[in-house]
C-alpha cells in the first residue's frame, strides 16, 4: 500500500538519505494484547463481555458478498464462495465473530490469504498477538510486510508480504498503521467498575463496617469483654430475641454503625460506569439490560440506530478492505458488499424509507428520482418520470368530458345494499384471504421456534405476499364500489373487469401515488411483530419452554380468524372509501358528505352525520391529530378507522 495524499516535493526528496516517518510514530507491537484485553477487560468486566459479544455476534450475521457493476450478487464468484466458507474448521458466524471480537479488544484483526492452485483457497485467521506490521524504509510506502511475533518479540524479518495479509483496524491517528480498540479507551471506566465490584463484594460479605460498638469508661479484661459479647450473641442471634434494651454496666456507651452517603452512592455509580463503557463501544444502553434505559417502545429503535452508527460502519470498512485486498481477483467494476437483506432491524428501516418516499411521492416528486435517490429497487415503466399526487390530483377537463360520467343521484344509490355488499365482501372472501395469511404466517413462526431460528424472520419474508394480498383487495373492492356512485352517459355503471381500461387506468394511477398499501403492510406486519417480540421477551424472562411461548402466540390473538375479518372490514371500506372517492371526483363532484349506517355507531362518527366539506377538504376532527379525507382513510387513528361503517354521498 501506497500514501498518495502526502504532498512532497520530489526535488528535494532526491537529494536527501534520511527517511521520513509520515506517522509521528514508530510501527512497534503494542502491549496491549488479546491476552491482556480478555483477563484485564473481556472478562473481568460484565458491560465489557457484553458490549463486545452485542457487536460481534449481530456484525457476524451479515454476509460478504461480490456484485457487479449493476449491483447485483454474484453467488457463483468464487470470491463469494470463499467469503461464505473461509475455513474448514469455522463456520461462517464463527470467523467473523472471532474477526469483530479482535478488533473490539485489540483494534486489529488479520487474516491470511492462502493460495490455491489457481485462486485463493482459505482464509486464515491470525491472532493480533502472533503478527505485526513492519515499518517500510520505503518514504512512500506504509510497510514492507508483516512479522511473526515470538515470545512477545517481533522477527526482524518479514514473515509475509503485503498482499497476504487483509490487515483490519480501527484506526489510531497517532499511528495509522495499528488500530486501537473501544476496550481500550474504556480502559479507565473498566477499571473502576472492576474496583467497585470488588468493594460490593466486600460490603456484601462484610457489610461494609461492623454494625456497632459498645464503649465502656474502663479498661475491660479479655474475660469481661468475652463475657458481654456472649450476652449480646445471646440476646440477639437467637431468632427469639426480642426487640428489648440491653443492660450493661460501668457506663456502657453503644454506638450504631452504618454506610455514608458517599459510601451508597459509590456502589450506585456501577450504573454510570455501565453506560460510559457502553457508550465508547457504540452500544445503547437499553440493549445492556438497562432497566432505566429499557422500554418496549425504545428496544427496537435503539436497535436499529445500534445497527446504523455502530455495525454498520464496521462492516462497511471491512468490506471496502475486503474490495482492496482481492482486486486482482475482481473483474473490472466488481466489488465485495455486506448483504443485509436478512437483517430484520434493517427491514424495519426499509419500512420506515418507504413511507418517506411515499410522503415525497405525493408532493409531486416523480418515481424516477426518488428511486435514484433512496435506491429503492424500482425499474422504469411508463409515467415513472412524472409527479402524481393521489387524490389531489384534480383530473383534467379533457378527461371529464372524455369519460362522459355522471353521479348517480343520492335518492338513486341503494345505500343499504350499498352496506350489506360491502359487509358481504369482508365477511367472505376477503375475510378467508386474511384467515389463510394469517394462518400460513403462524406455522411459519411456530417451525422458527421449534428449530430455535427468529421467529421475526419469518414474518418478514411474507412481505411480499401481503403486499400483493392488499392490493389485489383494493383494486377489486375499489372497482366495485366505483360503480355504485358514477354511470356512464347511458347510465350504464363502469366496466372495471377489463385492466386497461381508462376508468381501471384511473383508480391504478391513484394507488401508485398513493402510501395505502406500503402503510397497510408496514401496520400489520409491525403488529405481528410486537405481539410475537412481547411473548418473547417474557419467556425469556419467566423461562418458559418452547411449548408454552408457542401457546402463549396463539392467545394473543395475532393469527387468529377473529383478526382476519378485523383487517378485512377495514380493507374493505378504506377500499371502498377510495373507489367512490377516485369515482366521485371524474365525475366533477365538488362536495362530499359523510353519512353513517348500521348500528352501534361510535359518537366520533355520529358526530360527523351530514358534515359536507369541499372534495379536496377533510371531514372534521373527532379523534387523533387529522380529519379524515373519506370512512376508514388510512392516515387517521385506529379507533376512528377500525370496522368503520361510514359512507359518502357526493353532489
Amino acid at each position: 500500500m501506497y500514501y498518495n495524499s502526502v504532498m512532497i516535493n520530489f526535488r528535494n526528496l532526491a537529494k536527501s538519505t534520511e527517511v521520513i516517518n509520515i506517522f509521528g510514530s514508530s510501527v512497534s507491537q503494542t502491549d496491549w494484547t488479546v491476552q491482556k484485553a480478555v483477563k484485564d477487560g473481556y472478562t473481568a468486566c460484565g458491560w465489557a463481555y457484553k458490549a463486545v459479544n452485542l457487536i460481534s455476534r449481530n456484525a457476524a450475521t451479515v454476509p460478504f458478498v461480490v456484485k457487479n457493476k449493476d449491483n447485483e450478487i454474484q453467488w457463483d464468484h468464487p470470491i463469494t464462495k470463499l467469503l461464505l466458507k473461509p475455513i474448514p474448521f469455522l463456520n461462517r458466524l464463527q470467523f467473523y465473530e472471532l474477526i469483530y471480537q479482535w478488533l473490539q479488544l485489540t483494534g486489529n484483526a488479520y487474516i491470511n490469504k492462502i493460495s490455491g492452485s489457481r485462486t485463493i483457497a482459505e482464509l486464515f485467521p491470525i491472532s493480533p498477538d502472533k503478527i505485526t506490521p513492519k515499518e517500510s524504509t520505503n518514504n512512500f510506502q506504509f510497510i514492507d510486510g508483516y512479522s511473526l511475533i515470538k515470545n512477545g518479540m517481533s522477527n526482524k524479518g518479514i514473515s509475509f508480504n503485503p498482499d497476504e495479509i487483509i490487515h483490519f483496524r480501527l484506526l489510531d491517528p497517532s499511528n495509522p498503521v495499528l488500530g486501537i480498540s473501544p476496550l481500550k479507551a474504556a480502559a479507565k471506566a473498566i477499571d473502576l467498575d472492576v474496583a467497585q465490584q470488588k468493594w460490593n463484594t466486600g460490603t456484601m460479605q462484610n457489610r461494609g463496617v461492623v454494625d456497632s460498638v459498645f464503649t465502656f469508661d474502663k479498661q475491660l479484661e479479655r474475660s469481661e469483654g468475652d463475657s458481654i459479647k456472649a450476652r449480646i450473641m445471646e440476646k440477639f442471634s437467637s431468632v427469639f430475641g426480642r426487640r428489648e434494651p440491653l443492660i450493661l454496666g460501668s457506663n456502657a456507651k453503644y454506638t450504631r454503625l452504618s454506610l455514608t452517603p458517599v459510601e451508597v452512592d459509590f456502589i450506585n455509580s456501577r450504573k454510570f460506569n455501565m453506560s460510559e463503557i457502553f457508550i465508547i463501544f457504540g452500544v445503547p444502553p437499553q440493549l445492556g439490560g438497562s432497566e432505566e434505559a429499557s422500554t418496549y417502545n425504545n428496544f427496537s429503535a435503539s436497535f436499529r440506530i445500534f445497527w446504523e452508527t455502530t455495525l454498520i460502519p464496521m462492516i462497511n470498512m471491512c468490506a471496502t478492505q475486503f474490495t482492496s485486498s482481492f482486486a486482482e481477483q475482481l473483474e473490472d467494476g466488481y466489488y465485495i458488499s455486506p448483504d443485509y437483506s436478512d437483517i430484520t432491524a434493517l427491514r424495519d428501516s426499509e419500512d420506515e424509507k418507504a413511507k418517506i418516499v411515499a410522503t415525497y411521492y405525493k408532493t409531486g416528486v416523480p418515481i424516477s428520482q426518488l428511486n435514484e435517490k433512496f435506491e429503492i429497487g424500482f425499474t422504469d415503466y411508463d409515467g415513472w418520470d412524472k409527479p402524481f399526487n393521489g387524490l389531489q390530483k384534480q383530473p383534467t377537463e379533457d378527461m371529464v368530458e372524455r369519460s362522459h360520467w355522471r353521479l348517480i343521484p343520492i335518492e338513486k344509490r341503494n345505500l343499504a345494499g350499498e352496506m350489506a355488499r360491502r359487509d358481504k365482501i369482508a365477511e367472505g372472501t376477503v375475510k378467508d384471504v386474511f384467515t389463510a395469511f394469517l394462518s400460513a404466517q403462524k406455522q411459519d413462526v411456530i417451525t422458527a421456534i421449534n428449530a430455535g431460528s427468529d421467529p421475526m424472520d419469518t414474518v418478514a419474508k411474507r412481505k411480499d405476499e401481503l403486499h400483493k394480498l392488499i392490493l389485489d383487495v383494493a383494486y377489486g373492492v375499489s372497482n366495485e364500489f366505483s360503480k355504485t356512485v358514477i354511470t356512464d352517459a347511458r347510465g350504464n355503471p363502469p366496466n372495471f373487469e377489463k385492466r386497461g381500461a381508462e376508468e381501471d387506468a384511473l383508480m391504478a394511477e391513484y394507488y401508485a401515488g398513493s402510501d395505502y398499501i406500503l402503510t397497510e403492510v408496514s401496520e400489520i406486519q409491525q403488529s405481528t411483530v410486537e405481539a410475537i417480540l412481547a411473548q418473547v421477551r417474557e419467556a425469556t424472562d419467566k423461562n418458559w419452554t418452547v411449548q408454552e411461548l408457542v401457546l402463549a402466540i396463539e392467545d394473543t390473538g395475532i393469527f387468529s380468524p377473529e383478526r382476519a375479518l378485523r383487517i378485512a372490514r377495514t380493507e374493505v371500506g378504506t377500499a371502498a372509501s377510495i373507489g367512490q372517492m377516485v369515482s366521485g371526483r371524474v365525475a366533477g363532484a365538488k362536495k362530499k358528505t359523510w353519512q353513517t349506517g348500521g348500528f352501534d355507531i361510535r359518537n366520533i362518527h355520529t358526530a360527523r352525520e351530514g358534515e359536507t366539506v369541499g372534495i379536496d377538504d377533510r371531514f372534521s376532527i373527532q379523534s387523533g391529530s387529522t380529519g379524515p379525507r373519506f370512512p376508514s382513510d388510512h392516515q387517521i387513528s385506529a379507533d376512528d378507522r377500525i370496522n368503520c361503517k361510514c359512507f359518502m354521498t357526493f353532489e
